[in-house]
């Protein structure tokens, strides 16, 4: 369980992404070039049987099956939680990557439609068969905010509070002036 953006093993520059990062139920759910927004980021928890849940950060809303019907080309979208099959996730550890396999039914799996990595390629329901259209890596997600607040921390004792002049690296000829 935690914090994670899922990435496509033809790509990892490429993410799994709500559109437009919508809040919306039904919104799709496509690849997209990592961009760090929180559309980007997905909340992984397990229920009491292991199966796997990926609630959206922006939205809070979870990835589904848009039809609740395991058969090929069935689109992924984002819609409010309601414990159903349709919304429930098998994630198998592959020697590449990982496979998300739908409780619906062990046969389908995410997949990149077309094996298509650009900007807002779809993300459907497929059979499963082994290639990296269907296989992911997932890792821990920071989101902007996250990342910048940790520069900060981290650069808090870089100066003393206190009162300065700012001068210009170029010249120091030249201070910051209001």
């Amino acid at each position: 369980d935690g914090t994670y953006q899922i990435e496509s093993m033809l790509n990892n520059n490429y993410v799994l992404d709500v559109t437009s990062s919508s809040i919306s139920n039904g919104a799709n759910v496509q690849l997209y070039e990592s961009n760090n927004t929180n559309a980007q980021g997905w909340k992984i928890t397990h229920d009491e049987n292991g199966y796997v849940t990926f609630t959206n950060v922006n939205s809070g809303k979870v990835l589904e099956v848009s039809t609740g019907k395991a058969s090929d080309s069935q689109n992924i979208v984002q819609n409010t939680s309601d414990g159903s099959r349709k919304q429930k996730w098998i994630v198998i550890k592959r020697n590449n990557g990982y496979e998300i396999v739908s409780a619906l039914n062990k046969s389908y799996c995410i997949d990149l439609s077309g094996s298509s990595v650009r900007n807002s390629s779809n993300i459907q329901l497929y059979s499963s068969n082994g290639t990296n259209a269907q296989r992911w890596q997932i890792n821990k997600f920071s989101s902007i905010a996250v990342a910048i607040d940790e520069i900060a921390n981290e650069n808090r004792n870089a100066i003393v509070d206190g009162t300065y002049q700012i001068e210009s690296m170029l010249n120091n000829n030249y201070v910051l002036d209001v």
